[in-house]
């Protein structure tokens, strides 16, 4: 049993490392693109946050699913706003009441985002559609 859990294991990291590579939306963003500036900088892509905080949201139940949508609608309302990147970071730990472990896991992207420059149009766009995104697989 245990040669064959290793077998299952080794062909999920071989088949993972096999997949093809796609490009991330960061490498056509102009060059006001904080988040995608950050991100490259930290040597992630904006597609893996995304993804991890994906993986957190298949896992709520039907009462953490719509508090997460009624977040996402005051997110949205937040953006309409000419606003500073970390007014949106103290924004969003204010409305999500981030103080659990959830810090522990985006605490060390934080200080990098937390800038004074406005949020560009095209990372609002980038907001809006991870906002999409998730509402899509929370409906």
């Amino acid at each position: 049993m245990k040669k064959l859990l290793v077998m299952v294991v080794s062909f999920m990291f071989v088949g993972c490392a096999m997949l093809p590579e796609y490009p991330s939306i960061c490498e056509t963003a102009p060059p006001d693109s904080f988040i995608c500036v950050k991100a490259n900088e930290l040597g992630v892509k904006v597609e893996d946050m995304d993804l991890l905080i994906s993986i957190a949201i298949l896992r709520m139940d039907k009462s953490a699913a719509k508090l997460a949508l009624k977040f996402y609608d005051a997110v949205e309302r937040f953006l309409t706003k000419d606003i500073l990147y970390r007014e949106l970071i103290d924004f969003v730990r204010n409305e999500a009441k981030l103080t659990g472990p959830e810090v522990l896991i985006i605490s060390r992207y934080l200080p990098h985002l937390y800038s004074t420059d406005y949020i560009s149009d095209f990372d609002k766009m980038l907001i809006a559609a991870h906002i999409d995104h998730q509402r899509a697989l929370l409906q």
